[in-house]
């Protein structure tokens, strides 16, 4: 996800018989106009979303 005020990424790598996971995220501002905060919003929701996915392992 990249918008203007910030950005995210996810990754989930199988390595060594290991699962992997990155996530990345970068504040380009401190300040988040009220006119940015409906996507602000959707951007932390759309994260914590994410952060909650599981992983399921099959044989």
């Amino acid at each position: 996800m990249k918008l203007p005020f910030a950005f995210y990424e996810v990754k989930y790598l199988v390595e060594d018989n290991a699962i992997r996971y990155e996530r990345y995220y970068k504040f380009n501002t401190f300040e988040i106009s009220k006119e940015d905060y409906p996507s602000f919003k959707e951007f932390i929701e759309r994260i914590t979303k994410e952060d909650a996915q599981e992983i399921v392992l099959k044989q």
